[in-house]
């Protein structure tokens, strides 16, 4: 079985069998829920996989704390539920699970299926009232999480019915969830038998142009669509890269003429950022642009274009844990100065987005520097400097990851994947942030399909938002698009 870098779905809770909000000790065995897909994106079904759960002290470890072995793991439907624990312990520094929660305040968890190597990046397990978290799973499966009914209830400061994921909290009862306006349906973008996923938007005056990760080619491929201003699919989708590796996680930005797109990619043996130019149709324009070239990884970026050139940012790995950096390309795609780094979290901050608001930038990022992944923001000068202190946007019970952000004219809009615990779905929402980077009123709730939507990206048309999102309702995640109301009160 070839191992995709989404072939293992993380689950979202690793419920403890002894409850820690009880008082009782740390337990020997964790109950783990995942779903598992081959290289095509279909579930596997009525097959047996051997599993090995690695527990390391940071992100980037050479040395896991334990390792913990589960051969024989049955898979039905793409679903399977182990007892990390109930297989062989590998001893490393530590010598029992417990040990490894009990000794160290951070925790990281890889993830191997069979002989393929550890699936990256490692996802950063948490503590919370009731239940283990995994920070960084890339989609949460549903748990039955119904014992967690009180913790969030009690969450509902305002008493108003809602649960505070779904609510601003404001201490006024008779004030319910935001008013936004989303306008029209939902448009399914991809429908290929693969996974398609990590969207990313940009305007062009008269239409959307929408790039994506797409697995349709055996290999992970950025493409490329358009979209009307009405939410209508524009033709059919074209392949933009074809290296031997894996290429994904792209992010489009229009320079009034043509689009500029970077990419994480690693064709070098080492995930890089690189950058290429396309035609208004989306025909590659020139020879790729490696932009990183540092010995760690650097990920997941985020383009602007100011007018004259590009700003670009990503997560970087260079410093130990990830921090997000920034740098500069031309307009012919010719890199320009040297790599600034903008965050200073020991805890690591991800997934970075940047819009230019005419003078100056405002990017968001999500991190974990106040015990929960929250959504923050920050201001940085046209050569990528900060200006004033970080602003954070989310605080919500439960986690918030993979903002976007765009620029209004006159402030920021933003959007996010939020986890709810009650439901253990994740869904798309949205907020306003000023041009000084403080919040402006509460959030609103994209989508609400009884499913996953995650990993969303925001465009302004000058009128109105359009979003773009991976989601899970037609069973292997595909990309999907709606429009949200450009004023809300």
């Amino acid at each position: 079985m070839k191992a995709a870098r989404r072939s293992l779905i993380l689950s979202g809770i690793l419920i403890l069998i002894s409850l820690l909000a009880l008082g009782q000790s740390v337990p020997e065995l964790i109950a783990y829920q995942g779903r598992l897909t081959n290289a095509a994106g279909i579930p596997l079904d009525s097959v047996t996989v051997d599993l090995t759960f690695a527990f390391y002290p940071t992100e980037l470890s050479g040395t896991p704390l334990l390792t913990v072995t589960q051969p024989g793991v049955p898979v039905i439907k793409g679903i399977y539920n182990v007892l990390i624990g109930s297989g062989g312990i590998l001893p490393g520094t530590e010598t029992t699970l417990a040990g490894v929660f009990q000794n160290h305040a951070e925790v990281w968890m890889g993830v191997q299926v069979n002989s393929d190597p550890e699936m990256t990046p490692r996802a950063r397990i948490t503590s919370v009232a009731f239940a283990l978290k995994a920070e960084k799973a890339e989609k949460a499966d549903r748990v039955d999480t119904r014992w967690l009914t009180a913790f969030m209830q009690s969450n509902d400061f305002d008493q108003d019915g809602y649960l505070k994921n779904n609510d601003c909290d404001d201490g006024n009862a008779s004030v319910g969830p935001p008013s936004c306006q989303k306008l029209g349906s939902d448009l399914q973008v991809t429908s290929a038998a693969s996974n398609a996923y990590d969207p990313s938007l940009a305007w062009t005056g008269t239409e959307f142009g929408a790039s994506w990760t797409d697995y349709r080619d055996g290999n992970t491929e950025i493409y490329f669509a358009r979209i009307s201003s009405s939410g209508a699919k524009l033709g059919s989708d074209l392949r933009v890269t074809s290296a031997a590796s894996s290429s994904y996680s792209p992010s489009l930005s229009w320079t009034g003429t043509e689009f500029g797109v970077s990419w994480t990619d690693n064709r070098d043996g080492n995930e890089e950022i690189y950058f290429a130019r396309l035609s208004s149709s989306g025909d590659k324009l020139g020879s790729d642009l490696r932009v990183t070239s540092d010995a760690s990884y650097s990920y997941i970026p985020s383009l602007a274009w100011t007018g004259s050139e590009f700003g670009v940012s990503w997560q970087d790995g260079r410093d130990g844990n990830y921090e997000i950096y920034f740098a500069r390309v031309s307009s012919s795609g010719s890199k320009l100065g040297a790599d600034l780094r903008v965050t200073s979290d020991a805890n690591g901050s991800y997934r970075p987005s940047l819009a230019w608001t005419g003078s100056e930038f405002g990017v968001s990022w999500y991190d974990n520097q106040d015990g929960n992944e929250e959504i923050y923001f920050a201001r940085l000068s046209s050569s990528g400097s900060k200006l004033g202190a970080d602003l954070r946007v989310t605080s919500d019970a439960g986690s918030s990851y993979s903002p976007s952000l765009a620029w209004t004219g006159s402030e920021f809009g933003v959007s996010w994947t939020d986890y709810d615990y009650l439901s253990g779905y994740e869904n798309i929402y949205f907020a306003w942030i000023s041009s000084s980077g403080s919040k402006l009123g509460s959030n609103f709730q994209v989508t609400s399909d009884p499913s996953y939507g995650y990993s969303p990206y925001l465009a302004w048309t000058g009128s109105e938002f359009g979003v773009s999102w991976t989601d899970y309702r037609e069973v292997n995640d595909e990309i999907y698009f709606a429009r949200i109301a450009g004023v809300c009160p």
